[in-house]
C-alpha cells in the first residue's frame, strides 16, 4: 500500500499448477529490499532479503527455505548488512554471500553454507573497521562444491578487484587474492 512496504512472495509451480506459496510483510516501520533466490538439482530453494528499518535504514539479511515456508531466519545475527546479498547453487550446495557494515561506515563481505547443512557464516574479504567499501559481490560454485567470489575493494581514488575462494575449507575464512585479470588490478577515478 505504500511505496516502503514491500513484501516477500514464494510461489512454486509444477506443471503449471502451484504447488507452494507464501507470502512475508515486513513489520511495522520495517521494509524488505533485494531478494534473490538459488535452488538445488533436489529442487530446494533459498530465498534471501534485506529487512530493513525504514527510519535509520539498517539492515540484515534474512533467509528461507522452500521446505519450512513457515519460518524466515536472520542469516547472520551479529551483523548488519549493506548492498545486494545473494545466493549461489550447484547441485546439492547452496551458499548465501553478504555484505555486512562496519563502526565506521566501511564494509565486508562473509559467506554461509546454507545447505546440505546451516553453517556459521565466515568472511570473504579482510575486515578492518575502517571506511573502506569491500562491495559489488558476485559469485559461483564449482562442481566439487566450493564458492568463489569476486569483488570490487572502494576507496575514495580507487576500485580494487579481488577473488577468493574456499577451496581448503569450506567452513573457514577465505584468503583474498589480487585479481590482476581486471583492470591490471585497480582503477582510479
Amino acid at each position: 500500500s505504500t511505496p516502503f512496504e514491500c513484501r516477500v512472495i514464494y510461489q512454486a509451480l509444477l506443471a503449471g499448477t502451484q504447488v507452494a506459496y507464501q507470502s512475508w510483510p515486513p513489520a511495522a516501520g520495517y521494509t524488505f529490499r533485494n531478494p534473490d533466490i538459488a535452488v538445488t538439482e533436489s529442487g530446494l530453494a533459498i530465498v534471501v532479503w534485506q529487512n530493513c528499518e525504514i527510519s535509520t535504514n539498517s539492515c540484515s539479511t534474512w533467509m528461507l527455505r522452500s521446505d519450512n515456508l513457515i519460518q524466515a531466519e536472520v542469516l547472520d545475527i551479529t551483523t548488519h548488512s549493506r548492498g545486494v546479498p545473494l545466493v549461489v547453487s550447484r547441485g546439492g550446495v547452496i551458499y548465501a554471500v553478504h555484505e555486512v557494515t562496519s563502526a565506521s561506515g566501511g564494509s565486508a563481505l562473509k559467506f554461509c553454507l546454507v545447505v546440505p547443512t546451516r553453517d556459521t557464516c565466515h568472511w570473504v574479504s579482510d575486515h578492518p573497521d575502517n571506511t573502506i567499501l569491500r562491495t559489488d559481490a558476485t559469485a559461483a560454485v564449482t562442481l566439487s562444491g566450493t564458492l568463489h567470489v569476486s569483488y570490487l575493494i572502494k576507496t575514495a581514488d580507487d576500485m580494487t578487484a579481488f577473488n577468493a575462494d574456499n577451496v581448503g575449507d569450506i567452513t573457514k575464512d577465505m584468503t583474498d587474492v589480487l585479481n590482476h585479470q581486471l583492470n591490471m588490478g585497480t582503477a582510479h577515478f
